[in-house]
């Protein structure tokens, strides 16, 4: 059985702001909401262990709509390392393998805030394709939003 190869996808972005206001910007559910672009409407369904912090063990069931396709996800936070990273998986959803590690350093300009993705698509042999001409820009575009509204939401 040949082993599929992982796609990594990285945004780094600095933000002019205190590495006490990104990470508690991140640690509230108002984060996800405010940072994902309008082309993908996204529902938080249910927070699994009804609390609203990030934590390691924190389960989400997620529902996108990609131009009307709807996608359903269900992450988890496994691990958090206070005002440094934190990493979350995906235990279900539209990719055979899913691992998003949120880095945040502090630095001169502010704070670097840097998306680390790994990911595995479902298309088997066209996933290099499948890649290249959709998933990695739409990431691209995800990401510039993100990092985008993050400056205009919590910079000095």
């Amino acid at each position: 059985m040949q082993m599929e190869n992982m796609f990594y996808f990285t945004y780094k972005t600095t933000v002019k702001s205190d590495l006490d206001s990104v990470w508690g910007f991140y640690k509230t559910s108002e984060c996800f909401k405010s940072l994902t672009p309008s082309f993908l409407q996204t529902n938080v369904l249910q927070d699994l262990n009804d609390n609203d912090q990030m934590s390691e063990g924190k389960v989400q069931k997620i529902e996108m709509s990609f131009y009307g396709l709807k996608l359903g996800w269900i992450t988890m936070i496994t691990e958090v390392k206070e005002q440094s990273y934190f990493k979350e998986i995906c235990l279900k959803g539209p990719f055979r393998k899913w691992v998003h590690v949120h880095v945040f350093k502090d630095i001169a300009e502010g704070v670097l805030v840097i998306d680390e993705i790994s990911y595995l698509p479902p298309f088997g042999r066209c996933n290099g394709i499948m890649n290249m001409l959709f998933i990695k820009p739409v990431l691209k575009l995800m990401f510039q939003y993100r990092h985008r509204m993050l400056k205009n939401l919590i910079s000095f």
